[in-house]
């Protein structure tokens, strides 16, 4: 899988988080995707260390997309390490790009639920059939 694939997922996966949290920030998310950034990165060396932030909400953010990774891995789609690293270089550059361009607390989250509308709001009913209300 390409790393704007894997991108997708990761983004997506933020869209849901956010679902009900006003007080995401983009700062929240920086700091989760550089605490797993980090994780992956110290992987790369060889040395089994996951980082944590001191920030639950990050945390939280930071739990569910090693989630996410992982369903992938579970499904035989495993993506590379690099692929990671490189996606979650993708998006803290789109942070940091976001925040220069518009100022504010939130414009790459705001970016993300603007494009993505369809997305976040997305159920899986028993039988698997995806249902977006």
């Amino acid at each position: 899988m390409r790393y704007h694939e894997i991108l997708v997922v990761l983004e997506l996966e933020i869209v849901n988080y956010s679902q009900g949290l006003r007080t995401l920030t983009d700062h929240i998310i920086l700091e989760a995707v550089e605490t797993l950034l980090r994780t992956y990165q110290t992987e790369e060396k060889g040395i089994l260390y996951e980082h944590v932030s001191a920030n639950p909400l990050a945390q939280a953010l930071v739990h569910d997309l090693q989630e996410a990774i992982q369903r992938q891995e579970d499904d035989g789609t495993g993506w590379s390490r690099s692929g990671i690293i490189a996606a979650l270089e993708a998006i803290k550059t789109q942070i940091h790009y976001h925040r220069a361009k518009s100022g504010g607390e939130r414009p790459y989250l705001e970016f993300l639920l603007r494009n993505r509308p369809g997305d976040r709001v997305r159920s899986q009913d028993e039988s698997g059939i995806i249902i977006s209300s």
